[in-house]
């Protein structure tokens, strides 16, 4: 194989190093879904493959990518659309959590801008540049200087923002009653009488003040959300002293106007977007599933496989290169077995086979198609499943063309968990199980009920197959390997029956046997690579047949 490696690949990998994305476009205006009287168009494509991080960006800016995209925002917008049916929108305790949310966004965004234009004082950068000295060893103050501000800005920036928060709440007078947060129930979330009507932050502003009864409501809503994490009253006395300085800083927002402009308008309206559609779905889905004991146990009896061990058995294989040799000790092995002689048994294994480690013994077998030591075998491996445990097997070839018999030394069958030892276990694969089931079925309802048109054509520009060659060589450099096959596909897909498809397939198989361990895929393209008027790639597709099926290959290489 690394002569084979060494030697005619190096003909084979023809592609170029040049990059080429393609030199058509797809206008931003092309309608690529139609639903419920509306459209999306490329742009809105576009503009959410922007938004998505960079690490991740990569995935979706591929045709493939766009394709899997275009499905979510079809599937998004479907549910959005159902839930302004249902006025989910006008949901008084999803208002709420809008609220809730708009509120921290903005104080993040504007303890943001308190920072934004800082800059330490040149006298604070001296004053640590002369304390420091042994850090900047032969610099001046001016050739350390930036140094100097990159090892302090954070800090310094950090206490300038404090600072200000500090002045802030003196100017508003906001101070924090925290004999009602140790006073709190958090289980239930119950305040004492005392309290009832007590105010849990005094401000002299009306707007920034909330009263105890809004914070128990407040802790509510981030229950309902899963969101409430304190585990005890100094824990919560923490978060207080954080939501308190939040509501001040959301209050500043407003008053600044910072809630009007367009970019920020924008990122409160897709958060609105997003508890609507959470909502949808917990409502729709996560809600309607029972959870109840009885449901868990009726779960637990239909799916028991997924709550077993997986069944094993331990065999002690023979194996020969030779059909009558085989034969000649299958009959000794079966004499040997009715004495109950292992240690004779053993000895055959050892002196006979082409396979005498551990004695023959493979462990750990299980229902996959897969022997140890051997690979994927599906008939080797059926084989040990339908023996009979206190049976000799018969001589059969397995997946090498070496003649097999073996016996079964183990035989552990499944066993499933007891019930009421998992019952949490149960109930959180169920919620996992039905909720996408439940997904799945409402965005098929939904795609009828709103007449549901995509045009996943129109995301794809049909390059020529040189830049899908070149584009395919960047995606494997890059390791992604998928995408390397994508552009393969297209290939074969959009010039069938060429020199170049015949190439690509080459490629695709390599790839699969290569780089994605997928052989049996592999073997069965390469057989479609032979199924071409021969050519130059013809002897490599033998070769790689022979060496993934395990035969002997007469195919040879010129170095």
């Amino acid at each position: 194989m690394n002569k084979f490696k060494s030697t005619r690949l190096l003909t084979i990998l023809f592609m170029s190093v040049a990059i080429c994305l393609g030199a058509a476009s797809i206008p931003n205006d092309t309608v690529i879904a139609k639903f419920g009287g509306q459209q999306l168009t490329f742009e809105n494509l576009n503009n959410r493959i922007n938004k998505i991080p960079a690490m991740y960006r990569q995935k979706y800016s591929t045709p493939e990518g766009k394709i899997k995209l275009l499905d979510m925002l079809v599937t998004e917008e479907l549910f959005y659309l159902e839930a302004l049916e249902l006025n989910i929108d006008q949901d008084t305790k999803m208002l709420e959590r809008v609220e809730n949310q708009k509120s921290n966004y903005l104080s993040q965004e504007f303890r943001k801008r308190i920072g934004k234009d800082f800059e330490v004082d040149e006298s604070v950068l001296r004053e640590y540049y002369n304390n420091n000295q042994p850090e900047f060893p032969g610099l001046t103050f001016e050739e350390a200087k930036s140094r100097v501000n990159a090892k302090i800005y954070a800090e310094k920036q950090k206490e300038y923002i404090d600072n200000f928060i500090e002045n802030k709440k003196a100017e508003y007078e906001l101070k924090i009653n925290f004999a009602i947060v140790d006073s709190l129930d958090l289980e239930t979330l119950e305040l004492p009488e005392e309290f009832a009507d007590a105010d849990l932050f005094t401000t002299n502003n009306e707007q920034i003040k909330m009263t105890a009864k809004d914070f128990v409501k407040y802790l509510q809503t981030l229950k309902d959300d899963n969101r409430f994490r304190s585990r005890d009253n100094k824990e919560l006395s923490n978060f207080v002293e954080k939501l308190a300085e939040n509501r001040l800083l959301y209050h500043l927002a407003l008053e600044s106007g910072m809630d009007k402009e367009e970019a920020i308008a924008k990122e409160i309206d897709q958060i609105k977007r997003n508890l609507i559609l959470r909502t949808i779905y917990n409502q729709e889905i996560v809600e309607k599933i029972d959870l109840s004991d009885e449901a868990a146990k009726k779960y637990y009896d239909e799916h028991i496989d997924e709550f077993s061990s997986k069944a094993t058995r331990k065999i002690q294989q023979f194996v020969y290169s030779d059909e009558k040799k085989a034969k000649e000790n299958y009959k000794k092995v079966k004499k040997l077995m009715k004495k109950g002689n292992d240690e004779e048994i053993d000895k055959i294994v050892e002196e006979t086979t082409i396979k005498p480690g551990k004695k023959g013994v493979l462990s750990y077998i299980y229902k996959n198609d897969i022997i140890p030591g051997l690979g994927k075998d599906k008939i080797y491996s059926a084989k040990v499943w339908k023996q009979n445990p206190k049976k000799l097997s018969k001589v059969f070839q397995d997946s090498k063309g070496n003649y097999v018999f073996f016996r079964i030394l183990e035989d552990n069958p499944s066993k499933a968990e007891v019930f009421e030892d998992i019952i949490t276990k149960v109930k959180s694969k169920m919620r996992k199980n039905l909720s996408k089931e439940m997904f799945e079925d409402m965005n098929k309802r939904l795609a009828e009920k709103y007449n549901v048109e995509k045009f996943p054509d129109r995301l794809i520009v049909k390059l020529e197959p040189k830049e899908y060659f070149d584009n395919a060589e960047v995606a494997q450099k890059g390791k992604r390997y998928d995408d390397a096959i994508y552009y393969y596909d297209q290939i074969v897909k959009l010039y069938p029956d060429t020199n170049d498809a015949y190439k690509a397939l080459f490629m695709k198989a390599f790839l699969l046997s290569e780089e994605l361990n997928k052989k049996d895929e592999a073997v069965e393209i390469f057989q479609q690579v032979l199924d071409y008027p021969e050519g130059e790639l013809h002897d490599s597709a033998k070769f790689m047949i022979d060496e993934l099926t395990g035969k002997e290959t007469s195919i040879k290489f010129e170095d």
